[in-house]
């Protein structure tokens, strides 16, 4: 012991020596000091940033220590040096601290130490710098974590100011004891509340229901209160100014360690445009299922699933009477577990037509329905989903079965009206008729009583006999002729399609009116067009519509006292049309009348029914044509008729 003391005393005498120098050297070497430290922190940076603070209230505890040695116990002044300089800056600065607080005490001060005080020193200055700087430490994390929630509260205030305001939400904090309900928000605004208004009783929120959702909201908060202890309802309320506005409410209730309601929040939301909306639908979807049920156009729904099958969504009561049958009968149902198989091939043929469009559709149809046959025009309109892609089929059918069968009746007695028409023409050509007939007849009858006499010689002249049978013959079919195209004029029947050469139709005209063209003293010139197109239609309707125009130009080309009087007959073809043009000499047709020539029972002539221009336009309409009457140069009458040739017309022929 008395070894290591004389060591000690050894090594540390010069240093012991030099801190006895005076104050004044010592304060100079303490400034020195302060100056070589901030030129340190130049080179070292953070850590004597760290340290400084320890290092320079040691200092200041040795220097004061020195200036009142002999009055105060240096010790103290270190330690409440250790503890000011290492508050928040961690362990490791309360370490550097300890250490040099011990060697600061033990070689400045050592008359007041033992020989083990350093030791000691060194223990107490240690377990101070950790002791103050766990508790800095744990006092500086508690500090952080405040100031953490604090900076997340702030922000979540942020945050939930920002989304009601966005949201233009009405937060509202209900103390029942107090019977205050605080308010925040657009809570005001909702309202229609002044907007500084902070703050409401409930019975002044009650009356600011409207009357008539009232009782009802007051029902649920009682509800929610003693029960639910939620709070979800829309309602209405009543401005100051009158007007209604729909507010959403949402909240909860609290309840006490009694389970008594303590307190109720929530918020309120604006919804007056969505409630107009749905308003506006309801109304729309009533108008909607109003004209549905009630209009007489067949309708139906058709969804389609996402196999491209086809589902009855609806039937109106137009389309349950059409079909025969109901709305419960084929909702929900696929088209072929409610029709017959050839049925519903030939009514999905036109719903996929309608799919692969994507747009909508019209077409005629013929449907052998369970209510029986029917004639329909229908339109089908797809529907898109959001995705854009179809998945229902609105279809709506005009039945025009009537129609149809009011067509049909209406095409048989204009096919009787035109036979009598072509009857009443015979008596017109009667005299043309008779002198066709009398020339064959009497020809066969010349030839018949010649070979007669041939045959009562005693040596019969057989060749002039097989002559005047050869002569009977061909007169016989002359005669067969002209009774074959009077039967064929005077036969009645429907409408049957077939092609139609013009320039025919023409010739055969002129052969009946040749006569009757020689009798009114009436030359007929026919220019027609070789190779003329052919027509589609009915050849006897086509010949009756020739002849109607020959006879009308005859007779006016006949009414002319002056002589050298004609008819001119032409064939001709423009822009995929034939067109044939019969033009007479006669005075023509007052300009006044043009427009009414055609129209049934109008005649220019005293005796005229005024049926046969009629008939030739219905016609020539029938069969996809036009024709119309004008007057020439010279003042004469032409006839212009104008029909589709056949390759443009086969495949929409009646």
């Amino acid at each position: 012991m008395l070894l290591r003391r004389g060591l000690l005393e050894f090594c540390f005498w010069p240093l012991r020596k030099a801190l006895r120098l005076t104050y004044l050297v010592y304060l100079m070497g303490m400034f020195s000091m302060i100056g070589s430290l901030a030129g340190l922190s130049r080179l070292t940076g953070k850590a004597v940033e760290q340290h400084g603070p320890v290092i320079l209230s040691l200092v200041a505890a040795a220097g004061l220590s020195l200036l009142l040695r002999g009055y105060l116990y240096p010790r103290p002044l270190f330690l409440l040096a250790l503890v000011l300089s290492i508050w928040g800056h961690g362990l490791g600065s309360g370490l550097v601290g300890a250490v040099l607080a011990t060697v600061a005490v033990r070689f400045l001060f050592p008359e007041l130490l033992p020989a083990y005080g350093l030791v000691s020193d060194t223990i107490l200055f240690g377990l101070a710098a950790v002791a103050v700087s766990a508790f800095s430490n744990a006092k500086l994390r508690a500090e952080a974590r405040r100031k953490l929630v604090e900076n997340q509260l702030r922000t979540s205030e942020r945050r939930l100011t920002l989304a009601q305001s966005a949201a233009r939400l009405g937060v509202w904090d209900w103390d029942p004891d107090a019977n205050t309900i605080a308010i925040s928000g657009d809570y005001a605004q909702l309202y229609g509340l002044p907007l500084d208004q902070g703050s409401l009783t409930y019975k002044q929120w009650l009356k600011l229901i409207h009357p008539d959702d009232r009782e009802r909201i007051q029902a649920l908060m009682q509800e929610s209160l003693e029960r639910t202890h939620v709070w979800d309802t829309e309602f209405r309320v009543l401005w100051p100014d009158g007007s209604t506005h729909w507010l959403l409410g949402k909240g909860a209730v609290f309840l006490d360690k009694n389970g008594k309601p303590a307190r109720a929040t929530g918020v309120n939301l604006d919804i007056t445009e969505r409630k107009q909306a749905e308003a506006a639908l309801r109304t729309r979807e009533l108008q909607y299922k109003e004209v549905f049920d009630n209009i007489s156009v067949c309708m139906f729904l058709l969804d389609v699933t996402a196999d491209d099958r086809f589902k009855f969504a609806s039937f109106n009561p137009a389309e349950e009477q059409a079909v025969g049958l109901s709305n419960v009968e084929v909702c929900g149902r696929f088209i072929e577990e409610v029709f017959a198989e050839e049925l519903t091939k030939k009514v999905t043929a036109n719903y996929r037509r309608c799919l692969e469009a994507g747009a909508p559709i019209a077409y005629d149809s013929e449907l052998d329905l369970p209510g029986g046959r029917r004639y329909f025009h229908s339109n089908l309109i797809p529907m898109r989903n959001a995705a854009g892609r179809i998945h229902r089929i609105v279809g709506a059918c005009l039945d025009i079965t009537e129609q149809k069968l009011a067509e049909g009746a209406l095409r048989q007695s204009l096919d009787q009206i035109v036979h009598l028409n072509r009857v009443a023409g015979m008596g017109e050509l009667t005299a043309s008729l008779a002198h066709e007939l009398n020339q064959p007849l009497a020809a066969i009858l010349s030839n018949a009583q010649a070979a007669g006499r041939f045959l009562n010689r005693e040596t019969p002249d057989l060749a002039q006999i097989h002559e005047c049978l050869t002569a009977i013959a061909a007169d016989d079919m002359r005669a067969g002729e002209v009774i074959k195209r009077l039967r064929a004029l005077l036969r009645k029947g429907e409408f049957q399609a077939c092609l139609v050469d013009l320039n025919e139709v023409v010739n055969d005209a002129l052969r009946l009116v040749a006569n009757d063209a020689l009798l009114r003293q009436v030359s007929i010139t026919f220019n027609p067009l070789p190779g003329l197109q052919r027509v589609l239609g009915d050849r006897i309707q086509l010949y009756q519509v020739v002849l109607n125009l020959m006879m009308n130009s005859l007779e006016a080309a006949a009414e002319m006292e002056a002589s050298g009087q004609w008819v001119l007959v032409q064939t001709s073809e423009a822009d995929g049309s034939v067109e044939l043009t019969v033009e007479d000499s006669g005075k023509g047709i007052p300009e006044n009348d043009l427009v009414h020539v055609f129209e049934p029972f109008f005649s220019t002539k005293p005796s005229g029914l005024g049926m046969g221009l009629s008939i030739s336009r219905t016609i020539v309409q029938a069969h996809g044509g036009r024709i119309w009457a004008e007057n020439s140069a010279r003042g004469s009458a032409i006839f212009r008729c104008v029909l589709p040739v056949a390759q443009q017309t086969a495949a929409a022929a009646p």
